[in-house]
Order: structure tokens, then sequence, then C-alpha cells
């Protein structure tokens, strides 16, 4: 495979309804790992891409071929330090939700993510936590029932070529997820800006634990979820962690956390 880097820039046919002219005319929306298709203006050669239009998809294992994960976190890197610094897990899990490479979310919205990781997975936030009676693994507790932790270990084994049980996979794994399946709510939980709206939505549509049921909306012609039954998911356990989390990061006291 051709590294990214010695691809040649293509050009992107635009509407008519554009200037077309002396530099004018809308710039592309296209999206990394968009599906596109076009030719070569030079033939052979191969040098001068045209990109005449896309073709809509929705990434999977299966066919994510994107080499950019790879080249940035090279395989064999099974340790978060290799990303990100951090004197604890946690501290990991903020700052590599708050970086680029994270998805920029913010301050609140990460607090609200690690808030949910400590309830499933231990208040230090374990990558190898295990729930012994359903066999759901790792800081988010991937579940086999629902192929959710066989989408992990594929994700992981074969496109970063990472330890599925190290906390760097399981973090890209999380990001991955939130940004190719809308039903697992990355919108709503951008939308958020308290602690509590942001643990509450990472809650209902990413980790969906017992105690969250789906109803239809007839006026919006789809099904919500929302929180039924507090108690069996311990979402109030999850915003007072996050509050805690969210308070040492203000305070600059990250060792503690």
């Amino acid at each position: 495979m051709i590294p990214n880097d010695d691809l040649p820039w293509a050009q992107v046919v635009i509407p008519v309804t554009e200037g077309g002219s002396s530099g004018l005319g809308s710039n592309s929306s296209l999206k990394p790992r968009a599906q596109v298709y076009g030719i070569f203006l030079d033939g052979d050669d191969s040098q001068l891409p045209l990109v005449v239009g896309s073709i809509p998809k929705i990434e999977s294992i299966v066919n994510e071929t994107s080499s950019s994960v790879t080249e940035k976190y090279p395989s064999g890197a099974t340790n978060i330090d290799f990303v990100l610094d951090g004197n604890s897990n946690i501290e990991k899990c903020v700052n590599f939700f708050t970086s680029p490479a994270g998805g920029n979310y913010s301050l609140i919205q990460a607090c609200g993510i690690v808030g949910n990781f400590m309830v499933e997975s231990g208040v230090t936030v374990d990558p190898k936590a295990k729930n012994e009676s359903e066999g759901s693994i790792g800081i988010a507790q991937w579940n086999p029932a629902t192929g959710r932790l066989n989408r992990l270990i594929n994700y992981a084994t074969n496109i970063l070529k990472l330890d599925y049980l190290s906390l760097e996979a399981q973090l890209l794994y999380t990001k991955y997820e939130l940004e190719t399946f809308p039903h697992l709510g990355d919108a709503l939980l951008r939308q958020a800006n308290t602690i509590k709206s942001a643990t509450e939505e990472f809650l209902i549509n990413f980790e969906i634990p017992q105690g969250v049921v789906a109803k239809y909306n007839k006026q919006l012609k789809k099904y919500e979820r929302s929180i039924e039954d507090r108690a069996p998911n311990k979402i109030d356990d999850r915003i007072n962690y996050a509050i805690q989390v969210k308070d040492v990061f203000i305070s600059g006291d990250k060792g503690a956390a």
C-alpha cells in the first residue's frame, strides 16, 4: 500500500452553479475515509486524479482501509504513554478525549465519559476488567452477547495492530464507535454542557445498561432512549465520579486522579 504522504492531491469536480474561474468556487465537503470515484487526467501516468463524485457508505472493520490509524499509532504500541502523558489511567483518558486524536471533546464531556468508565471497569479504569457473569470486558465493558466485544477485538487486532486489552486500543475504539455509529450518541454527547447531561448521554446511548429503555416518539418518528430506573445503572455514582475528575483537572492536582 502506498503511504498517504506519497499520493498526489486530487482535484474535485464542482457543480455548474459555482463560479469555476478566477479560483472561484466552494470547497469540497468530503470527509476522511469517504469513498470517491473519478478519473486520471493524465491517463496511465496516474498523477493527476480528478474526483467526479462520492458514494455514501458506513465505515466498518470490513471496509476500513485507511492507513491513517496505523500510521499515527504504529504496530506494537500497547501503552497509552506512547500517545499521551498521564500519571493515571483516568488522567490519560481525559487527556485523550480532549485532544485532537481523541475527538476534541470538552473537559465536561470527557469527564462524563470517564465517570462512566469508573463504574464500568473500576475507579482506576482498568482495561482488563471483566464481568465474569456476562463476559463483558474493558473500560466500557463491551458485551459479547451484542457482538461489540468481538468488534473491539477485531478492530484492535486487524486495524490498530494492538492488544485489545490495552488502554490505548480501547480508547481508540471508543472514539471509532462514537464517530462511526450515530445511534451511540456522539452528536448528543457533543451538545452536553453540564457534567450531568454528558454523563447521562454517554450512559444512555453508548453504555445502554439496565434501567435504560427505548420508547417510540410518534412526533419525531424515531426511538429515543431514557433512564427509567436509576438504581441498576448507578447513574448517580457515574455523575459523582465525573464531578470528582473535573474538579481534579480544574484544580490542577492531577496526581490525585
